[in-house]
Formats: structure tokens, C-alpha cells, sequence
């Protein structure tokens, strides 16, 4: 009875003491605490126990002290995958700073803008020629390069080598502190900085694990850039259940895949769709292997195991054969694509989200996988509909845009983030992604694009009167092209080479465009879209604003067309 009396005061205390955490470096240092040997992020031949990680976060954080960094001050973190992505971001969450991350992606006019409008004292990059592309900087406390060199740069290594640092967990940081300031417009558009703090991030790390069991003795393998808050979260789930995350890319992919043998797996729908293609599994038998999974029918059983021998397996080995949980967020998940991997007997759990949302509202679970569905929303985490559009409300849920109050006043009303995605909710509580209401497009590789900046600089040439640029949810980018009054007669041939140069010209061969704000395709209209109406309803606002979901369905043949 005694004995039952302390074990219970012991496990209350340990829930309390876990409750206390209110910083996301909190959230870590249990894992330290609890596994400072077992191996924590992997790369190549790098390998880091937690102890060793955990070490290295903090002789950076005392760094970033005795350069004079103050709690609330932003560093410039331009790095890609890599475990000193990691401790340069826990370091500078440990002293109460806010990280910028960015991505080799970006290009410098993007880099430079953001350098300034982010206020950043710190600029952390990870070599020489990215470096290059910031020209010249503003006043700074530091730049720190990880690897190389470059006049007036501090060496990441060797403010590492001594591993003399802060000790114990972090100090004087609360909930309420701004941890992290992601960028999420297009290059040409006005920035848009959400704001997420210790507790939104402490939040949906606790949120994802209640919904998604994570162990120590997984392992996680990342593809996905650190920079994208998707792949951000998942990384820090992991290192918070004391799992392991190991770093990859597309080279390697497929290799590591084998080598590794990971248990879970996070990507975007353009990944899970290559993995589908790549396959190339006859289609009779796929329809054979998704009947007798969803339902037993035991007509499909001499297909399915046909299926079985000749596919379905040979898969789950090329994808590790260890596979337990693979995600699939940052944008919408193929309906195809979705019944691929169920006719494979790979689990691949679908789930919604934004940056906004840190990034995590809702996923699937192994016991409740419904396809087509992006699942249930998280614990704690409210979604309705307004007008189809969906609202979420929750402790995800960001502090705003950083200095844009009247963004902020748009997107976020009584504590609900307007999404401006389009979605409906199944008698069962699933939520269903049927659209996006508004304008910036998300790519299947989860890009964001901003269509507005791309639009005005085709309207820029005497011979088009007008453009529309689409391609939410695919692969890259079209456009619909009314050419100017006097244009519209000439021959098709004649009229589309005239506009193809123009796009070539304006958009795809100007080096102010990131590669996936390309126009790979077009299609010429006749009309322009203020003559436009889908069901009654016009395709223009009356303030002449793209209704961009109903011009999407009003010429969905035209667009799909595009795209075969």
C-alpha cells in the first residue's frame, strides 16, 4: 500500500514536471535527460547521441550570449538539412532569441529583403556562397558560417570545439515568448512573417504525439526541408519521443531508404506520387489489392496475391520494409495516389495544415485511415465552416504576422485563423480539403507561390491583356492568357508562339523567379473573365478580384488538358 502510495506520487510528479515545460528546447532536453546516449540526428558519417546534440545547443546558446544577443532578437538561419540546422535553431530558442530559417532556394533579392524586414542581428549561413547572395549587409552583432570562410565570419566549428556552455534547461523563457518568424509569401510579394511561439510549437509537438505514437526505437528519415514548418514539426515530434532522424535527400533517397530502413517517413504528395509512378504496378492489380484490403472480397483474392508476389511486397521492401508510419502533408493528397499506397498495405496517413497553425491541425491515425479524408482534427483544436470555408481555433493556432497588423486582423478574428482553404466535415469528423479560397498556391511539392506578382508581370506585354496563373495542388504552374483585342483572331499557331515568347521573356527567363514560379504551360482564352460566370456566379469580385476556385472549375477541362 505504501509502496503504491510513492509510486503514484512519482508518476504525478513526473507528469506535472513534463507539464511545466513551456519552451520548446524544454521539450528536448527531457529527451537528453532520458537517452543521453542513444543516437539522436544522423547524416552521412555524422552521427550525435542526445548528450552529444545537447551539448553542442548549448556551448552555441552561451555563444550567442557573449556576442550580446538579447531574449527577444531574431537570427537569420539560412541552412539546409543538416544537424546544425538543429543546434544552431535550439541554441537560439534556448536564450529567449527568435530564428528566421530560410532555404538555398531563395534567391538574394528574397534574402536581402527578409534580412531587413526580419529586424535580425544575427545572420547564420551556412557557407561562403550563400553568404554571397545577402550583398551588402546591414549592421549585424555576428555572421556565423557553418562551414567555410569569409572576412569578419565566426567559424561554427570552432565556436563548438570547447562544448563549454550553458548548463541546465532554459531559463526565463515562457510560452507567451516568439520563438520562430516564417516567411511564407511568394519572392515578389509583399512578406508575410507568421509568428509562432514556444507554446504554439510546445502545443503541436504534444498535440501530434497524443494523435501519433512515437518511439524511441524508431527512426526517422528526412527528406523534407527543415525550413518548411511541416518537416520542422515532425523533426521536433521525434526528438522529443527520443526517436532518431536521419538526413537524406532526393539523390539519395532510394538508397537510404534500403540502408536505413526507417520506421517513419514524412513527405509531400509530389514524393508519395513519384513513388506511385516509379512503381509502375498494373492497374488490374492495384484495383485487386484496394478491394481485398478495404473489404475482404474474396474475388479480388487470386489478383491480390498475384499482387502480393509480383508488387506489393517487392514496394515495401524498396521503401525499407520497416515502414510504420508515413505521413503526407503540405499539400493535398491525390486521390489515386492515396488508394496506391492502401492497395499496397502501406500505411500512409493523410493530414492538413498551415504555417499559420505551426503547422499541424489535423492528420489520420493507423486505426482510423480514411481515404480521402485529411482526418480528425488534433486534441484541443477546434475546426468549423464558414460559408465552406474553414476556420481553425486551437493553442497552435499563430501570433500573427509580424509587423502587418492589418494581416493579422484578416486572418485571425475571435481567436479563429481563417484558413482560406475550402472543406467540408463528414457526418464521422473528418475533414475534407476541397479547395483553396485564397490566392497564394501551394505546389504538390508544398511551394508556396504567390500568383498575383507572376500576373502583373505578364500583363506587363502589349500582347496580353490579361492573366490567370493556376496550378494549386499540381506539380508546377499554368496560366490562362486572354491576348489583347486585336490578337484574338490570328491563327492559334501563330497567336500561341507570339505569347510563348512573351512568357519566356517576362517570367520563366527572368532570374527574379524561383524555379517553381516557372509558367510551363498555357492556355489561350477568348474571353475575358469579367464575361466569365460558373453557375450564375461571376468569376470576378466586384471589386475585380479572381474568384480563383470557381475560375479552377469553370475551366477545369481546359486546365486538366494542361496537365496530361
Amino acid at each position: 500500500m505504501f509502496s503504491f502510495a510513492i509510486l503514484s506520487f512519482l508518476i504525478l510528479q513526473g507528469v506535472r514536471s513534463r507539464r511545466r515545460v513551456v519552451s520548446l528546447p524544454g521539450l528536448i532536453l527531457q529527451s537528453v535527460e532520458r537517452h543521453p546516449d542513444k543516437a539522436a540526428l544522423r547524416q552521412g558519417d555524422l552521427s550525435l547521441t542526445y548528450g552529444e546534440l545537447w551539448s553542442r545547443i548549448q556551448a552555441l546558446a552561451a555563444t550567442l550570449r557573449e556576442l550580446g544577443m538579447q531574449p527577444g532578437e531574431k537570427a537569420f538561419l539560412l541552412c539546409d538539412n543538416r544537424p546544425e540546422w538543429l543546434i544552431c535553431d535550439l541554441a537560439i530558442l534556448s536564450i529567449g532569441c527568435v530564428d528566421v530559417p530560410r532555404g538555398s532556394p531563395s534567391p538574394s533579392h528574397e534574402l536581402q529583403g527578409l534580412l531587413r524586414h526580419s529586424d535580425s542581428t544575427v545572420l547564420i549561413v551556412e557557407n561562403p556562397e550563400l553568404l554571397s547572395r545577402f550583398g551588402e549587409l546591414p549592421p549585424l552583432r555576428a555572421v556565423i558560417l557553418i562551414e567555410g570562410e569569409a572576412e569578419g565570419a565566426l567559424c561554427l566549428g570552432e565556436l563548438l570545439g570547447a562544448l563549454s556552455g550553458l548548463k541546465g534547461p532554459p531559463q526565463g523563457v515562457t510560452a507567451d515568448d516568439l520563438a520562430t518568424v516564417l516567411y511564407t509569401s511568394g519572392t515578389t510579394g509583399r512578406p508575410k512573417g507568421v509568428m509562432l511561439s514556444h507554446g504554439n510549437l510546445v502545443a503541436n509537438v504534444r498535440q501530434a504525439l497524443q494523435t501519433l505514437s512515437i518511439y524511441p526505437e524508431d527512426r526517422l528519415l528526412a527528406i523534407l526541408p527543415l525550413w518548411h514548418a511541416f518537416e520542422r514539426m515532425v523533426e521536433y515530434a521525434a526528438l522529443t519521443a527520443g526517436a532518431e532522424v536521419v538526413y537524406t535527400d532526393l539523390r539519395r533517397l532510394s538508397q537510404d531508404l534500403r540502408l536505413v530502413r526507417p520506421t517513419v517517413l514524412s513527405a509531400v504528395p509530389r514524393i508519395w506520387e513519384a513513388v506511385c509512378k516509379k512503381a509502375r504496378i498494373p492497374r488490374l492489380l492495384l484495383g485487386a489489392g484496394l478491394r481485398w484490403r478495404q473489404g475482404r472480397n474474396p474475388l479480388s483474392l487470386p489478383l491480390f496475391l498475384l499482387g502480393e508476389l509480383l508488387a506489393f511486397r517487392r514496394l515495401r521492401r524498396a521503401l525499407g520494409g520497416r515502414l510504420r508510419l508515413a505521413v503526407s502533408g503540405g499539400g493535398s493528397l491525390p486521390l489515386e495516389v492515396d488508394c496506391f499506397f492502401r492497395a499496397c498495405g502501406l500505411t500512409l496517413l493523410n493530414g492538413y495544415g498551415l504555417t499559420e497553425a505551426s503547422p499541424i491541425v489535423s492528420v489520420r491515425t493507423p486505426d482510423d485511415n480514411v481515404l480521402g479524408t485529411a482526418g480528425r482534427p488534433l486534441p484541443g483544436t477546434e475546426v468549423r465552416l464558414e460559408g465552406g470555408t474553414i476556420r481553425v481555433k486551437g493553442p497552435q493556432v499563430m501570433m500573427g504576422y509580424y509587423k502587418d497588423p492589418e494581416a493579422t486582423a484578416q486572418a485571425l478574428r475571435g481567436g479563429w485563423l481563417d484558413t482560406g482553404d475550402l472543406g467540408s466535415i463528414t457526418p464521422r469528423g473528418h475533414l475534407v480539403i476541397t479547395g483553396r479560397a485564397k490566392d497564394t498556391i501551394v505546389l504538390l511539392g508544398g511551394e508556396n507561390v504567390e500568383p498575383e506578382p507572376l500576373e502583373e508581370r505578364l500583363r506587363e506585354s502589349p500582347l496580353i491583356e490579361d492573366a490567370t496563373v493556376l496550378g494549386q495542388d499540381r506539380k508546377h504552374l499554368v496560366a490562362l492568357l486572354l491576348p489583347r483585342d486585336d490578337l484574338r483572331l490570328l491563327p492559334q499557331r501563330e497567336l500561341e508562339g507570339m505569347l510563348r515568347r512573351e512568357v519566356e521573356r517576362l517570367v520563366n527567363g527572368d532570374p527574379r523567379f524561383r524555379p517553381e514560379e516557372r509558367i510551363v504551360r498555357f492556355a489561350v482564352i477568348r474571353r475575358p473573365l469579367s464575361e466569365e460566370h460558373l453557375e450564375g456566379e461571376p468569376l470576378l469580385t466586384p471589386t475585380m478580384k479572381k474568384r480563383r476556385f470557381l475560375i479552377e472549375r469553370h475551366f477545369k477541362e481546359m486546365i486538366d488538358h494542361l496537365y496530361r
